[in-house]
């Protein structure tokens, strides 16, 4: 390889590590090992004189740490730094004593809003059918019914479960 290919490829492997390519891709698709790619970036990126590799990474992995504090899940974090999750979790561990599981916290994280959501959905399906009941509702919602009666508990909704119960005969009454 010339070295202005050599260059060329150089630069384009530092630019896609940057727009969050990932290393083993790189490694792969260039016949290269991961560290090899982790050096040419190393290199690159001192000779831009922008950033070192270690303080880019650093960078990287602080702005994951901020947004999962803000609520961002660890699988939207995955997905928007295209890494996997395990090493998402590595990298909030490493931040020390601010890793603390969403659920845990108070913080209310796009999933949670979503199970949220489709709770209230229910309930609100629940109240405009108030006739039909919740062994029916759950399945047309596509849930279990036991699923269903625990989301009415938890809105504070009790509706009968099955057959109604049966008076009780008053003593000393025979049939």
């Amino acid at each position: 390889m010339t070295h202005k290919k050599l260059l060329e490829r150089n630069r384009k492997i530092t630019d896609a590590l940057q727009n969050g390519a990932k290393v083993t891709d790189l490694a792969q698709e260039h016949g290269l090992s991961p560290q090899t790619v982790y050096h040419i970036a190393q290199a690159e990126m001192e000779k831009r004189r922008k950033v070192t590799f270690t303080e880019w990474k650093d960078n990287r992995n602080d702005e994951i740490r901020n947004q999962y504090q803000e609520g961002i899940s660890a699988e939207e974090l995955a997905k928007a730094f295209n890494l996997n999750r395990a090493t998402i979790f590595r990298i909030l561990k490493e931040g020390g004593d601010s890793y603390h599981r969403h659920l845990d916290t108070k913080i209310e994280t796009s999933t949670l809003r979503r199970i949220k959501d489709f709770k209230q959905g229910f309930v609100d399906y629940a109240k405009k059918n108030p006739n039909t009941p919740v062994e029916n509702l759950a399945r047309e919602y596509g849930i279990s019914p036991s699923s269903g009666f625990k989301y009415l508990h938890e809105a504070g909704i009790y509706r009968g479960k099955g057959r109604k119960k049966k008076a009780a005969k008053p003593k000393g009454v025979n049939q």
